[in-house]
């Protein structure tokens, strides 16, 4: 995999182009309150929902927290994982894992994973090192950050997946977000 490495405000900034995948998991629309997103996983921790998600392959792996467009039931048009159900709501929150042939997911009931299709694109990945606290990221606000190394958000993906609810000091922590490049003005 080809990658354009960056380093700014103290941030390792991947860029890598990904093929198209899938990701299944445990899925609610919520309000960006501080607090619905953290609620939401730990009672897929405490239900061992998220173990049970983590044992569909058997090797380890990571699980992330994928969200919708902010605001996106806020428009006419929803992104391509939100729909009705999340009008009222910031954003859709999935907790999953990639999917690929390798997982099993035979110990889940029908419809008990939402899953959905992630188009190709470049992602830029935007390690958190040890170094940090989680929050510094969103101080910096990835999606103007990004700007400064000649990107901009891939709006019409419109999703981007962490891993923050697994960070502890002294670990890194990974954002991902859907990137193009920047178009340049014509003068």
């Amino acid at each position: 995999m080809k990658k354009k490495e960056f380093r700014l405000h103290g941030f390792k900034i991947s860029i890598i182009q990904r093929p198209a995948f899938k990701v299944a998991g445990y899925t609610r629309p919520v309000n960006l309150d501080g607090n619905s997103i953290a609620l939401f996983i730990k009672e897929l921790a405490e239900s061992r929902q998220m173990s049970k998600l983590a044992a569909t392959l058997q090797s380890p792996q990571q699980i992330w927290v994928c969200l919708s467009d902010v605001n996106c039931s806020g428009s006419k048009r929803f992104c391509a994982v939100c729909d009705q159900s999340c009008s009222g709501f910031h954003t859709r929150c999935t907790v999953c894992v990639e999917k690929t042939e390798q997982h099993d997911f035979s110990q889940f009931n029908d419809n008990e994973l939402f899953s959905f299709s992630v188009p190709a694109s470049e992602w830029a990945e935007f390690e958190v090192g040890e170094d940090h606290a989680t929050g510094e990221l969103y101080r910096f606000d990835a999606y103007k950050v990004v700007g400064e190394i000649g990107y901009q958000w891939d709006d019409k993906i419109r999703l981007h997946f962490d891993n923050e609810h697994e960070w502890e000091p002294g670990k890194a922590m990974t954002l991902l977000l859907p990137v193009k490049r920047k178009l340049l003005k014509r003068r």
